[in-house]
């Protein structure tokens, strides 16, 4: 593993035990880790809902529609860690996180959270709080061990990696994704045709509207929100290739989804 490590926390929390807090559905903009200090509460994330409970940890990936919610008969107190960094998804792939978003209970973990400090900070306690999020993440990797991890140069499987972590920022493109994997962008190219029979900038555009579809089926309305949610700066633009792939327009989607027709 490189040791020069690129990873930037951007921010931690505690949920108070007064608020009932729920979240979504949306999508967020970086890696976040809540780990559950008492109650319960429920996950949904890829079509699939989770029950956590007390001491158990779940992660949200950037770019994922999520939305999360306490029990109602045993609402959650939760504390919580955002951060992001080029060497984030190649960490995280050592974790169980990589293959289920959910990590069994771990009291050590709590030990970690609690001495995170609030942002903003002074240099010193950024620091600091980088150090935590390594201790934190190589304990998840200690004991919530991913079981399929491969420390190997598949470009294409970096490339995957990387569009799911990077597609809903509006500036991201091709050859952001080529300097990124390491690679010529004409050999990026030939790679993807190989494997999806797709260009990487059809890919990138499948993936945006994809997760959008997904949002509509989760209950989101607002057409120019989801728009930017996905990495489109301009709705018109996004209604012409929503419906250009799904051959109907964002309106007439969330319509057939409320009537379920």
């Amino acid at each position: 593993m490189n040791n020069n490590t690129s990873l930037t926390m951007t921010g931690c929390n505690m949920h108070l035990p007064n608020e009932i807090y729920a979240w979504g559905p949306g999508i967020h903009r970086d890696y976040v880790i809540h780990y559950i200090f008492k109650g319960s509460g429920y996950y949904e994330t890829d079509d699939r809902k989770y029950h956590i409970k007390t001491g158990q940890s779940f992660i949200i990936y950037p770019g994922h529609t999520v939305k999360y919610y306490p029990d109602i008969n045993d609402p959650w107190q939760y504390t919580w860690v955002n951060f992001n960094g080029s060497d984030a998804m190649r960490i995280l792939s050592m974790t169980g996180f990589y293959e289920h978003p959910v990590a069994p209970v771990c009291k050590e973990a709590k030990r970690i959270f609690d001495v995170f400090s609030p942002m903003p900070q002074e240099k010193h306690t950024a620091l600091k709080n980088t150090g935590l999020l390594l201790m934190l993440l190589a304990l998840y990797i200690d004991i919530y061990p991913s079981k399929t991890y491969e420390d190997s140069n598949d470009c294409f499987k970096h490339a995957e990696q990387y569009i799911s972590a990077n597609f809903y920022r509006h500036s991201f493109n091709v050859t952001e994704l080529s300097q990124a994997v390491g690679i010529e962008r004409s050999y990026l190219y030939r790679m993807f045709m190989e494997r999806k029979g797709i260009s990487p900038v059809q890919y990138i555009i499948n993936t945006r509207l994809e997760n959008a579809a997904q949002m509509f089926s989760s209950g989101a309305d607002q057409v120019k929100l989801v728009s930017y949610s996905v990495g489109y700066d301009n709705p018109l633009y996004f209604s012409n290739c929503f419906k250009k792939k799904y051959g109907i327009t964002p309106k007439m989607f969330i319509n057939k989804n409320k009537t379920g027709s």
